[in-house]
């Protein structure tokens, strides 16, 4: 048996926000509007897709956060970044 080719395809990475604990997450999910999800009854965290680079997060009441999808650790701090920029603008 041999392996062909191995391939990066998904990279997971965690990390904690600061700020007012818990996070009201229906109030974020509506302020960040059509790529926001949060349904508590079926998953107890907000989630958030972005389209570039193609990943999603979940955002917990605690501030953790998981940002999946990624395929490259330069696309995982792009998508950090432009997922905290979202956050600091949403007025809740």
């Amino acid at each position: 048996m041999e392996i062909e080719k191995i391939q990066l395809v998904n990279i997971v990475a965690v990390c904690q926000l600061r700020g007012e604990i818990p996070f009201d997450l229906a109030e974020i999910a509506e302020a960040l509007g059509e790529n926001a999800e949060y349904v508590p009854s079926q998953f107890p965290a907000l989630v958030y897709r972005l389209d570039s680079p193609h990943c999603s997060f979940l955002l917990f009441r605690s501030g953790k956060v998981v940002c999946s999808g990624c395929r490259n650790i330069r696309d995982v701090h792009k998508a950090v970044e432009q997922f905290k920029r979202k956050l600091e603008g949403v007025q809740v």
